[in-house]
C-alpha cells in the first residue's frame, strides 16, 4: 500500500506542477476528471492494493517481484491495514473463532461503497477465519 500511495504521490505531484504552467489547464474543465478518478484510485487502495494493482499497472512487476520474495501473496490481508482491522474486530465480537468457544450473541454488520470490496472481505477476511 505504501509504495503505491508513494508512487502515486509523486506522480500527481509532477502532474500537478505541469498543468499550473498549462493554460489549457486553467479554466478547470480538462482537470475535474483526473480528479475524480485520482480520488477513486485513492479511495480502491486504501481499501486493499489487489483494487488497484493489475497487470496493466506500470508498478506491477516491481510489485509482484517484491511480494515474491515476501512470500506474500497480492491477495494478503496483510496488506490492508483495514482488513486487519476489521478482522480484529470481528474476532473481538466472537465472529470468526472457533466453534468450540461460547456461544456468541454479537454480530456485525459492514458496509462497502464497492461491491468488489464486498467480495474482499468475504473471500480474504472471512475466508481466512
Amino acid at each position: 500500500q505504501c509504495m503505491l500511495y508513494e508512487d502515486f504521490a509523486n506522480k500527481t505531484k509532477e502532474q500537478v506542477n505541469y498543468s499550473d504552467n498549462d493554460s489549457q489547464h486553467q479554466n478547470g474543465n480538462s482537470t475535474t476528471g483526473h480528479v475524480f478518478k485520482a480520488l477513486q484510485y485513492l479511495r480502491k487502495l486504501c481499501n486493499h492494493p489487489s483494487l488497484v494493482l493489475t497487470t496493466d499497472h506500470p508498478k506491477w512487476n516491481s510489485v509482484q517481484t517484491e511480494l515474491k520474495e515476501s512470500h506474500i501473496s497480492l491477495n494478503d490481508i496483510r496488506l490492508s491495514g483495514k482488513l486487519l482491522a476489521l478482522k480484529e474486530l470481528l474476532i473481538e465480537c466472537g465472529i470468526g473463532v472457533s466453534r468450540d468457544a461460547v456461544v456468541s450473541t454479537h454480530r456485525a454488520l459492514v458496509f462497502c461503497q464497492m461491491k468488489v470490496m464486498i467480495d474482499v472481505i468475504i473471500n480474504q477476511v472471512l475466508g481466512t477465519m
